[in-house]
C-alpha cells in the first residue's frame, strides 16, 4: 500500500491546513498501517502525531524538511541514532552551519530524500556535470533517494529525471507534496 511521506501539517506554518487529529482519523478509515509527517523546519507536531498514531495503531514515520543551499531535503528517522542526528541537523540548520559539504556527517540512522521539485535541482539537472554534482551531494549517505513528485506539471522533466536515476542507479521514491486532505481545503 502507498504511504504518503511528504506530508505537511498545520505545524508547518502557512504551508498546510492539515490537522493531525483529522489526518489520523482519515487515514484510519482508509486502513493505513503507516503514516508520515515531514513538516517544514519544525518538529513541533511530532509528539501529538505519535500520540494519535498510537491511538489508531498506525506506525508513525517522522521526518523534517530543510532547505540546504537552495535544495529541499527531507530527513526521515529510522532509529534512535537517526533521532539524535535529526535533532543535530535541525540545530546546525537553525544556527546557519549546515551545508552540502557537511550535512552527510549527521545522516546515520536517517533516510534522505532530495526533492526534484525545486528550481535549484532543475537548474543543476540541465547542466552537463549533473551526475558529478549529485554524486558529491549523496556521498557518504547510505539511504539516499530522489523524491519524484507525481503532482509536478512538467512530465518531460519528471520522465528525464526518472531515466537518469535508472541509468545511474539512484534510488527513487514517489514523493508528492501532501498539504491538504480534501481539495477544497487547499491553502
Amino acid at each position: 500500500m502507498f504511504t504518503p511521506l511528504h506530508v505537511y501539517t498545520g505545524s508547518s506554518l502557512l504551508k498546510s491546513g492539515i490537522k493531525i487529529d483529522e489526518y489520523l482519523k482519515y487515514a484510519s478509515k482508509l486502513n493505513f498501517n503507516n503514516l508520515a509527517i515531514s513538516d517544514f523546519e519544525t518538529f513541533r507536531g511530532v509528539p501529538h502525531f505519535v500520540h494519535e498514531c498510537q491511538k489508531y495503531n498506525i506506525k508513525p514515520i517522522i521526518g523534517i524538511d530543510l532547505i540546504i543551499e537552495g535544495l529541499l531535503f527531507t530527513f526521515f528517522i529510522k532509529n534512535e541514532q537517526g533521532y539524535k542526528n535529526a535533532l543535530t541537523l535541525f540545530y546546525e540548520y537553525n544556527n546557519k552551519r549546515l551545508s552540502l559539504n557537511n550535512y552527510h556527517l549527521y545522516c546515520d540512522g536517517l533516510i534522505v530524500v532530495l526533492s526534484i521539485v525545486n528550481d535549484e535541482f532543475k537548474n543543476q539537472f540541465n547542466d552537463n556535470k549533473f551526475n558529478y554534482w549529485l554524486t558529491s551531494i549523496q556521498k557518504n549517505v547510505s539511504d539516499f533517494y530522489l523524491g519524484l513528485s507525481i503532482d509536478y506539471d512538467d512530465y518531460f522533466y519528471l520522465d528525464n529525471v526518472r531515466k537518469f536515476a535508472n541509468e545511474h542507479n539512484y534510488k527513487t521514491v514517489c514523493f508528492p507534496f501532501i498539504k491538504y486532505l480534501k481539495k477544497e481545503d487547499a491553502i
